[in-house]
């Protein structure tokens, strides 16, 4: 997959998805691996070395490094965000990081070339449950903050798209709903690539906010879903 010339060289890594990937842009080039998310401890850094070594790179020469912060896998979010933010302080690299809402919304935009309407980003949640954003399709600017739904209720939300992974739930409920599934005036659903990509592309625009702290502040939107105890006095 080739991208612009003027790209810089950027390592992006979504660790926190159920196809988890890694990307890196290099001099018009884009290499991108995938990994199953509870592998991220062991992969990243042999993946990097990997695409490196394919890129006639050198980690030295690396421009920015970008990392997806989720909503997404509680641990694999973390051990992404915890190796970008060693290689960021290692190699005094710049960093940042984007929301899975915005990747996703960026991949809907990407694959369908939406100039109008809206695109919804839907993330599983568990308990039957998803974290959902609705963004403009044609600037890609959020309409609200993230909402927790069930696929019952994302499957009324109206015209536009839903991109996400795992949809088949919600497929049924739109079946049961409307009798032929994905009708021209209601949701029409995406099954989501690996987002890394994305990312990258994201972080390569002009306006991308590098910021090193996001790093230490995954996005879960959900408390744990259970607590330690308090200790008594």
């Amino acid at each position: 997959m080739s991208v612009a010339r003027q790209t810089p060289r950027l390592f992006a890594i979504d660790s926190g998805s159920p196809v988890s990937s890694v990307a890196l842009a290099w001099d018009g080039d884009l290499l991108t691996r995938e990994f199953a998310v509870g592998e991220s401890s062991k992969r990243l850094l042999p993946l990097l070395d990997e695409m490196l070594a394919e890129a006639s790179g050198r980690l030295q020469q690396l421009q920015g490094l970008v990392g997806l912060r989720g909503p997404g896998s509680f641990t694999g979010l973390r051990v992404g965000l915890a190796t970008l933010l060693g290689l960021h302080q290692s190699l005094k690299l710049r960093a940042g990081t984007a929301t899975t809402f915005e990747a996703l919304a960026r991949q809907a935009q990407r694959r369908s070339g939406a100039t109008q309407g809206r695109i919804f980003a839907a993330i599983d949640a568990l308990r039957g449950e998803r974290f959902i954003q609705g963004f403009d399709a044609a600037t890609l600017q959020p309409l609200g903050e993230p909402e927790i739904r069930s696929d019952d209720d994302i499957a009324h939300l109206g015209p536009g798209s839903v991109i996400g992974f795992g949809l088949q739930p919600l497929r049924a409920s739109i079946e049961r709903d409307g009798g032929s599934g994905i009708l021209p005036d209601a949701l029409v659903l995406c099954d989501a690539e690996p987002l890394a990509a994305d990312l990258a592309a994201i972080a390569a625009e002009p306006g991308f906010a590098w910021d090193a702290s996001e790093l230490t502040r995954p996005l879960y939107l959900r408390p744990p879903a259970a607590a330690l105890a308090r200790v008594r006095a």
